[in-house]
């Protein structure tokens, strides 16, 4: 049995902290015990992750010095992104156990200035392995940090496709009741209320498309500006907040939609296909690699234009069943769980 160390940022139900829990549940299936701990604590909330935090800081004096002697103890560790890799890193040159590195974002996004790109190459070079979420950012971070090819693993996000799984259509009515949602066409929404995720292009995409109404399932610091914009626009949005289980969401709405700048392989992408729903996306990161344009949703620019999504979002309502169904498939088959867990229990063994 191998004993690790999963490593993430905070106890806040986000992308790689709540994949980095569900992969350590998954992976005793594969003699592979996993704890998963968090850099650092925050005001506490009732949707916090039940792990435990090592200190007040990511990178403070308390939380290094724990995990560097929690280190000593393990087989191996797992840093989930750039705020746990040099962590990981420190602990590691301190006599700590190998460590995987795993690269959640786009890894462009990571270069940032000279001295960001020299701390992210440095650490990146003391795993024992470096994993990718799609081929893609594999080139590229051998392009920007010197990695050895053999050295980087490719292994996609994932999402229990036992538990994201589509609605029978009889049961969307009465769902959409239970959550207060009308009657019509409903695009969903979900993440935080940040710059990066371009919230107002989704306001104003949905506002082109006759009867539509938005749901916004997250919360953050734009979300005040965000409802004047809805206002101005005359779109039907409704803001609901952070809701820890998604699948009801998923399951009432006929579309989702991501207009992000920046994303790696977005779990929301993923959880919504198994649920069966067609997905409108910018094309970045590595959202290509799970939405198929024209079979399981659309891919638009970067940067669309109001037109661009309006017209993207009516066609993906338009054709609901046939991409919806397609969609539920691909995921299975590539984005299950249960698959990935099998590849990362291979590469955890090869980093011991």
């Amino acid at each position: 049995m191998i004993q690790g160390l999963s490593v993430v940022a905070s106890r806040r139900r986000r992308g790689a902290e709540v994949f980095a829990t569900e992969l350590a549940g998954r992976l005793g299936e594969h003699d592979v015990e996993l704890e998963v701990v968090a850099m650092a604590a925050h005001e506490p909330s009732p949707d916090d992750l039940p792990i435990e935090a090592l200190g007040r800081s990511r990178l403070g004096v308390d939380a290094l010095a724990r995990l560097a002697r929690r280190a000593r103890h393990h087989d191996v560790l797992v840093a989930n992104g750039s705020s746990s890799l040099p962590a990981c890193a420190v602990a590691r040159t301190t006599g700590g156990a190998p460590f995987v590195a795993r690269s959640i974002g786009d890894p462009d996004a990571w270069v940032g200035d000279r001295l960001r790109r020299a701390r992210v190459r440095w650490a990146l070079h003391r795993a024992e392995r470096v994993v990718a979420l799609w081929p893609g950012a594999a080139e590229r971070l051998v392009e920007l940090h010197g990695l050895e090819p053999d050295r980087v693993d490719v292994i996609p996000n994932a999402a229990d496709a036992e538990r994201f799984t589509p609605a029978p259509t009889s049961a969307v009515a009465g769902l959409r009741h239970e959550l207060g949602i009308d009657d019509g066409p409903v695009v969903l929404t979900v993440g935080a209320l940040s710059p990066e995720k371009r919230l107002d292009a989704a306001i104003d995409g949905v506002a082109g498309v006759d009867g539509a109404r938005l749901v916004v399932v997250g919360d953050g610091p734009l979300r005040r500006e965000l409802e004047q914009r809805a206002a101005a626009a005359g779109a039907e949005v409704r803001f609901v907040g952070a809701r820890p289980d998604l699948v009801p969401w998923y399951r009432a709405a006929d579309v989702l939609l991501l207009t992000s700048r920046t994303e790696g392989m977005p779990g929301v992408v993923i959880e919504a296909g198994l649920c069966g729903l067609p997905v409108v996306a910018t094309d970045v990161g590595g959202v290509a690699e799970v939405v198929e344009h024209d079979r399981t949703g659309a891919m638009v620019g970067s940067d669309p234009t109001q037109g661009e999504l309006s017209e993207a979002i009516r066609t993906a309502l338009s054709r609901h069943d046939g991409w919806g169904a397609a969609a539920t498939i691909r995921c299975r088959e590539r984005f299950s769980l249960t698959t990935v867990a099998a590849e990362w229990a291979t590469t955890l063994r090869s980093a011991c």
